[in-house]
């Protein structure tokens, strides 16, 4: 009746972090919602990597806790004709939500690196 659109600003996850890490860090995120949930997962990823079309940047962190890195990390490998321009890979001891706080390290290296390619 509603189109799929009721309800997607309710928490779909919730983190189960501190209470006092939440109160001493304003911008930690205590949970995602419905919509949020819905744009972060792939509905069929082996499709969607294979029709990929640019090259494309993909990490994980070697340790996370919910996806197995090399299953995550074979996605890519689909992508065949831009897998060569593109960057795979982990991020040494980082878990499923610590790899945000160090993902920079290596994404922004290849960020630059694709927008200087793209200079004339």
């Amino acid at each position: 009746m509603s189109g799929g659109t009721a309800r997607g600003h309710d928490y779909a996850v919730k983190f189960n972090y501190p209470t006092e890490l939440l109160k001493a860090d304003p911008g930690m995120v205590p949970a995602i919602t419905v919509n949020m949930s819905i744009a972060l997962t792939p509905f069929s990823p082996r499709e969607q990597f294979a029709a990929l079309n640019c090259p494309f940047g993909l990490w994980i962190g070697s340790e996370d806790e919910l996806f197995v890195p090399e299953k995550v990390l074979a996605f890519a490998d689909l992508a065949g004709s831009v897998r060569s321009r593109s960057h795979v890979g982990t991020i040494a001891g980082a878990k499923h939500l610590s790899v945000l706080i160090r993902a920079h390290e290596t994404m922004s290296p290849w960020i630059t690196s694709m927008v200087n390619d793209k200079k004339p």
